[in-house]
């Protein structure tokens, strides 16, 4: 799995400001600068540990995530956990924050390797899921500078590896998007207070997911069963009932089965990046997509 997240970097140059985060395959993390105006920006800026490099700790393959914090840019992820001669094999791993410093702030099973990540400017939350194995899944909340992580009833049940997004709705009110079990529906989550259904999506089991708010609106970016991007806008923010429906987007290229995708708003477009079909796991397409 390809993981990518996306990031405003509004102190870089013009044509720099997207920052387009990804895990490598020595497992350390990949950084470009990506141009918040056009799509046209072949990667000329990009940062790459070398060949001879020490092997990272970040899980690959696994999703990665980011979020604003006070102005600072964190990337959240998977790592491998502390070797313990008490525990020869590590049924768990941790999540992290990879970037700019390094700490665990929850833990989950290995096979759980979906994530998102959500902030207001002055708190920062990351979203994962714990169970499996034979147990149902929840969505697991850990808050950056909180010690112990909440997790969160009142799903669905949850599709196995399904992804997750996030993002607030309202002051003060995160909600998260993942698939259910049931018919792979996309449902539109808020924590201790029920889910809506978004509608008749045709998205693939486990699909990509990827949500971001402009103005008063929210744009959620998933994968159909042909590998295709398309979207659904909820017109009202605060309304859990104006999801509208299914639309298509100007991506002529199939996502990579093993491709995560994600969306940033810049320029008042939204800019999706992902990998194809076919190509290598460090060539990103850039689509940008009219709000």
């Amino acid at each position: 799995m390809v993981g990518v997240t996306t990031i405003a970097n509004l102190n870089a140059p013009a044509g720099k400001q997207i920052s387009l985060y990804y895990n490598l395959k020595n497992q350390n993390l990949g950084l470009q600068q990506r141009n918040e105006s056009t799509s046209q920006d072949p990667p000329t800026d990009v940062y790459v540990s070398s060949i001879t490099a020490q092997v990272g700790w970040i899980e690959n393959p696994s999703q990665v995530a980011s979020a604003n914090l006070t102005g600072l840019p964190l990337v959240f992820g998977f790592t491998e956990k502390k070797a313990d001669p008490a525990v020869p094999k590590q049924l768990n791993h941790d999540v992290s924050i990879l970037s700019p410093v390094y700490n665990p702030v929850g833990q989950t099973l290995k096979d759980n390797k979906t994530i998102a990540a959500v902030s207001d400017g002055v708190s920062a939350s990351v979203f994962f899921l714990t169970g499996g194995s034979g147990n149902a899944y929840k969505i697991e909340e850990a808050v950056v500078g909180q010690i112990q992580p909440d997790d969160w009833s009142g799903t669905a049940v949850i599709i196995q590896d399904s992804s997750l997004a996030a993002y607030y709705s309202e002051p003060g009110v995160r909600r998260i998007i993942y698939q259910a079990a049931d018919n792979s529906e996309i449902h539109d989550y808020r924590p201790k207070r029920g889910y809506v259904n978004i509608g008749n999506t045709n998205a693939k089991d486990a699909s990509p997911l990827a949500v971001v708010t402009a103005g008063s609106k929210a744009y959620l970016y998933y994968v159909n069963t042909h590998d295709q991007v398309k979207r659904i806008v909820k017109s009202d923010l605060s309304n859990p009932d104006s999801w509208g429906q299914e639309q298509d987007v100007n991506a002529p290229k199939k996502v990579s089965k093993e491709s995560q995708i994600t969306v940033i708003s810049a320029g008042g477009k939204n800019h999706l990046f992902y990998v194809a079909q076919g190509a290598s796991d460090t060539t990103f397409e850039h689509i940008v997509d009219n709000q």
